[in-house]
């Protein structure tokens, strides 16, 4: 079985500070596949609110093309083990693995993004960069 027991804070995996867990379930075999860390702390919080702030001063002075060449990093990442995510989300929530589009990404700059920009509303962007 597999376990999720730490919380990523400032670039690393890191204990939380309180203890707990709980099981993940599969719904297909009602049986724990997995458990994650229930713990944190005010602490734990508060570390990870000072990781974000202290990363948002220099991303906040970052260009607009650093901005992108960063989204396609991490789009990049994700299309890699788009795989692993598929099988981790089929467990979770007991849907097939084939049915991948659970995964996809479309971003305002992606190739099908592009496409549909032309017919979005350009005052929604943020709120689509924001679910990614």
């Amino acid at each position: 079985m597999r376990h999720f027991g730490e919380h990523f804070i400032n670039g690393q995996w890191i204990a939380p500070e309180a203890a707990g867990e709980r099981p993940l379930i599969d719904p297909t075999t009602e049986e724990p596949w997995a458990t994650v860390a229930t713990g944190g702390s005010a602490s734990d919080v508060d570390r990870a609110v000072m990781s974000a702030r202290h990363a948002f001063a220099s991303f906040s002075r970052s260009s607009i093309a650093d901005r992108i060449a960063l989204i396609d990093r991490v789009i990049a990442a994700y299309e890699r083990r788009e795989a692993d995510l598929a099988q981790l989300i089929a467990q979770e929530v007991g849907v097939p693995v084939s049915f991948r589009a659970q995964v996809r990404l479309t971003t305002p700059h992606s190739p099908p993004g592009k496409r549909l920009l032309g017919q979005t509303d350009k005052r929604r962007l943020p709120f689509i960069r924001a679910g990614l």
